[in-house]
Formats: C-alpha cells, structure tokens, sequence
C-alpha cells in the first residue's frame, strides 16, 4: 500500500513480505530510500536510513570492515 510512480512503489509506503516482514517507510524507484521501520516477526522494531534498498548502516559497517582487513592483510604475501 502506498504511493506508486510508473509502477512502482514512490513516496510513502508500507510492504509485507511473505516472510511476515513489514516496511514502512520511503520509497523510490520501486527501492527503500529514506527513513523506514522494518518489522520483523519477533523481534523488535528496526529504524534505519535506507539507500537503493540496502540499509545505510549496514553498507558503513560492511565499508568499515572491508577496509580494516584490506589494510591489515595487505602487507602480507600468499606462498604459493
């Protein structure tokens, strides 16, 4: 349910999946952009910033730790 541009989702919004997740939030392009709250069963709220679908949190952390062993094994050579 929500707003629709083209076809696909824009704006707010709110999406169930068939896991039994909800989002709530902003749209664009069809993706999860902006503010939103993801419901998962059982477990409790979850706000985050969302770009192109991916949370923006989980895209810093993933940064932070592909940098951090980038740096820390390139220093060493494979034997072959």
């Amino acid at each position: 349910e929500g707003h629709f541009y083209n076809g696909k989702k824009d704006g707010k919004g709110k999406y169930k999946d068939t896991n039994g997740s909800i989002f709530d939030g902003m749209w664009k392009d069809g993706k999860r952009n902006g503010k939103g709250t993801l419901k998962l069963p059982n477990l409790e709220d979850i706000n985050w910033d969302w770009k192109n679908d991916i949370p923006v949190q989980i895209r810093w952390l993933a940064d932070l730790f592909y940098n951090y062993f980038k740096i820390k094994y390139s220093h060493k050579k494979i034997k072959n």
